[in-house]
């Protein structure tokens, strides 16, 4: 209550300390969520801070949006840095299947970090937004500047590089079979 007798209502949105919060606890999450997106450690510093001062700064937000509005600004800042852009934007690829597949469809698979990482920029940007943050290819596309039809041609071309780059291992595992197998690091010990 307050002098006036009245009850004091919870503010719902989120304040400067609520944001540096959360920066504070996800610092590692967001950190490398910049870094996936400009695949520079400089440059991933760069992002991550700018959207710290941008969070603070933003429009009011719901608390309960508070840490997708942080993850939100860090990607809005990584974009103003790097600037990515489709390498040619509006031109139909026939060679990649243009269906509107749901990134959220698709199986988690392991992949190295350095696999995303030799992604070309845009493609890159477009596989962490829309294959590892969920953002649908609307949102990504309003993002990045960028039509649809470019996102859905990025994300199948960063798919199949993924693909490309996790194939060699699958086929040694295969070709080679259980019983002559090299030992991995969990392996049980003979």
């Amino acid at each position: 209550m307050n002098f006036s007798g009245k009850k004091q209502e919870a503010n719902p949105y989120a304040t400067t300390e609520d944001f540096q919060n959360i920066f504070d606890e996800d610092v590692d999450g967001l950190y490398q969520l910049a870094y996936l997106l400009t695949a520079d450690h400089g440059k991933a510093e760069q992002a991550f801070v700018g959207g710290v001062e941008d969070a603070v700064k933003s429009n009011r937000v719901f608390k309960e949006w508070a840490h997708s509005w942080a993850k939100r600004v860090v990607v809005q800042s990584a974009i103003r840095l790097m600037q990515p852009q489709a390498a040619n934007p509006g031109e139909w690829d026939a060679s990649y299947v243009m269906a509107d597949t749901n990134p959220r469809q698709l199986k988690p698979a392991h992949f190295a970090l350095q696999d995303v990482l030799a992604l070309e920029q845009f493609e890159r940007f477009v596989f962490v937004l829309t294959v590892l943050e969920h953002y649908n290819d609307r949102e990504a596309g309003l993002l990045l500047g960028s039509m649809v039809m470019d996102v859905r041609q990025a994300r199948a071309k960063s798919l199949e590089h993924i693909a490309d780059s996790i194939r060699p291992a699958v086929d040694d595992r295969v070709i080679s079979g259980p019983e002559t197998r090299r030992p991995s690091a969990f392996s049980p010990v003979a």
